[in-house]
């Protein structure tokens, strides 16, 4: 079973699309609803809706916190089988598949959208939301980018690993950033502020306008 988590409308009329953490066997279902649920009301904000605590988590934090339950190595007897299955469960390997060109560019039209919101918000002193837009486009971008050469990543975390071996490794793109994936999740590790929020997203603009020239060679 996959969990998908994230999408629906949120209080302010925003619709946003789920996000895939973790595939788990069907018969681990309710664990998994109790671990997030327990976490959610150990660790949100007063007043916080579950979808904006999701999008300050990320999706990194829940594939984390879920890994007692896709760990096909801890299955207990009964465990291996779905309900009404014959055969034991197994889970699935990522595939490589043929580059989806609109996809690509929905991708890329997406983050943009999330650098507009992400002025609005500066602007209006809400940077800790401007950086999560700002993290979604980057992730958005990367993922146009692996898509485009025929990889698709099962989660966040191995899609900016992957996108660094695959274009920073060999110096295919010119960035002003050493590595994708250290940079864009360093806003986990200070205290955000106005300044950082506009390096953020000025970096982020970058980023986008090379790969976008990389995608139209």
């Amino acid at each position: 079973m996959k969990i998908m988590l994230g999408g629906g409308v949120d209080q302010f009329g925003e619709g946003s699309v789920a996000q895939k953490v973790a595939t788990i066997p069907t018969k681990r279902t309710l664990e998994a609803v109790g671990l997030i649920l327990d976490d959610f009301e150990t660790n949100a904000e007063e007043n916080e809706f579950f979808n904006n605590y999701f999008q300050r988590k990320t999706e990194i934090y829940f594939d984390d916190l879920l890994k007692s339950v896709s760990d096909l190595s801890s299955l207990k007897e009964g465990e291996q089988r779905d309900w009404g299955e014959v055969v034991d469960y197994e889970k699935p390997v990522p595939r490589q598949r043929v580059k989806p060109t609109d996809l690509i560019q929905d991708l890329m039209t997406e983050s943009t959208i999330r650098f507009e919101k992400a002025d609005v918000l500066i602007e209006e002193g809400h940077f800790n939301d401007a950086v999560i837009h700002v993290y979604n486009a980057y992730v958005r971008i990367a993922k146009a980018m692996l898509l485009h050469v025929s990889i698709e990543c099962g989660t966040q975390i191995s899609l900016l690993t992957t996108f660094d071996e695959q274009f920073v490794a060999d110096n295919k793109l010119s960035l002003s950033i050493p590595a994708l994936k250290e940079y864009v999740l360093s806003y986990k590790t200070i205290e955000i502020n106005k300044e950082f929020a506009m390096e953020y997203l000025q970096t982020a603009r970058l980023f986008h306008a090379e790969c976008k020239r990389y995608l139209e060679n």
